[in-house]
């Protein structure tokens, strides 16, 4: 024995991941290229870039829903999708994406029948997940009886549910106005503080990812790289409006703007 501290597993490690896809014409184009970044264990990690870029494609890849082309997705230490590897992965889409005819509480108890979880427990976790993201009372009420907001609340009391080791978010709050969103943000940190579960969070949006965020990846237009990393040391509780918060969020959009220019058409070039 070394008499030192054990390196702990990082809970997501992606490692000079290439991913491409084909179009219409049947040519071949790189969306991601040599993409590498780490999440470690109760970790909140952002990764921002302009819409279109291959966010969403990124999450995809790590949640094993896409495949890739190469490079290595460890998540707990283990291949992605690998024989071996329990990791749970909760997923938060940018629509709730909730099934109508079911209630609040079966929507969450749907996610728990994929796991190995035994039934008699559903009901006690689902009525948990419920009171954590603030929905009692609602339990039997079916999503188009919700606000946007609620919904999504659900969606998020449904990735929880599954009990997981990390949480994937695209964009969660991107379609909300903003006073909803950002009372969800604030909600969303209070539940991480209290389950401890590492999150990768996707956005565009540079105020939402320095408010939320210990790291932050900066992504380019396509092909798609990660030209910076940026550790956000500022303590938590945080004001949005505390003037160190807003000097970094400064800071990092004028480096974002001169890595990612625009067309006049408004696409990233």
């Amino acid at each position: 024995m070394n008499g030192g501290k054990e390196k702990m597993t990082a809970a997501i490690e992606v490692k000079n991941l290439t991913k491409t896809f084909k179009n219409m014409e049947g040519k071949t184009f790189k969306v991601l290229d040599n993409i590498s970044l780490k999440v470690e264990k109760e970790e909140f990690v952002s990764v921002l870039g302009p819409s279109g870029c291959g966010k969403s494609t990124l999450l995809n890849t790590i949640s094993g829903l896409e495949p890739f082309d190469s490079g290595v997705i460890l998540v707990n230490g283990k291949p992605v999708g690998s024989n071996g590897n329990e990791a749970r992965i909760g997923y938060v889409f940018q629509n709730p994406r909730l099934l109508n005819w079911m209630t609040v509480e079966k929507n969450i108890t749907y996610a728990l029948s994929g796991t190995d979880i035994p039934k008699e427990q559903w009901k006690g976790i689902a009525q948990d997940v419920i009171k954590i993201v603030g929905l009692r009372g609602v339990e039997n009420s079916y999503p188009l009886q919700l606000s946007g907001g609620m919904q999504q609340r659900v969606s998020i009391a449904r990735a929880l549910a599954i009990k997981p080791d990390i949480i994937l978010m695209d964009e969660p709050f991107s379609h909300l106005d903003e006073i909803t969103a950002e009372k969800l943000r604030e909600e969303l940190l209070d539940m991480w503080q209290k389950t401890k579960v590492s999150i990768l969070f996707v956005t565009h949006d540079m105020s939402e990812a320095v408010f939320l965020s210990d790291k932050i990846y900066m992504m380019s237009a396509k092909p798609t790289t990660i030209f910076m990393e940026y550790r956000v040391k500022m303590k938590r509780p945080r004001n949005k409006l505390d003037g160190s918060l807003l000097k970094i969020e400064k800071k990092l959009m004028e480096k974002f703007q001169k890595k990612c220019a625009f067309s006049a058409e408004g696409i990233a070039v």
